[in-house]
């Protein structure tokens, strides 16, 4: 299972690897109330030591085999895919705050999205398995 935190708002490429795309669709999963609200001013801090839980999700067998890029949408619109594939797990975590989030995934077959490749988008939509603490 792997986790990851997520890129800053306001730049189009971010170092951790995350790439702005044009996303609207994804699984819905609810903002972590008990958490700050995210502001550009507290980005930082939240993402290192505020946002403490996690959703679970999970791609179908056949997704998880070929390869798949994690992406989400933040409730303002900006979406982010991250540039690293995952392979062969169906199961990822990903920290949450206090907003709403749609996460989505895209296959490893449409990397044109990326800027490294040609081949046509398919997006899928993964299913919310767990929620709980950060640990």
């Amino acid at each position: 299972m792997r986790g990851y935190g997520s890129p800053t708002e306001d730049k189009e490429e971010v170092p951790m690897k995350w790439k702005r795309v044009c996303q609207t669709e994804g699984t819905l999963v609810a903002g972590e109330r008990s958490a700050p609200p995210t502001h550009w001013w507290n980005y930082l801090y939240l993402a290192f030591f505020g946002w403490k839980t996690i959703v679970t999700l999970c791609v179908p067998d056949s997704v998880a085999q070929n390869g798949y890029f994690v992406g989400f949408t933040t409730m303002d619109g900006a979406s982010w895919v991250k540039t690293e594939a995952i392979q062969h797990d169906k199961f990822f975590s990903m920290r949450i705050g206090h907003e709403d989030t749609r996460f989505f995934v895209m296959t490893i077959t449409n990397p044109e999205l990326l800027g490294i490749g040609t081949q046509a988008a398919k997006l899928v939509l993964p299913e919310v398995v767990a929620r709980g603490p950060l640990h």
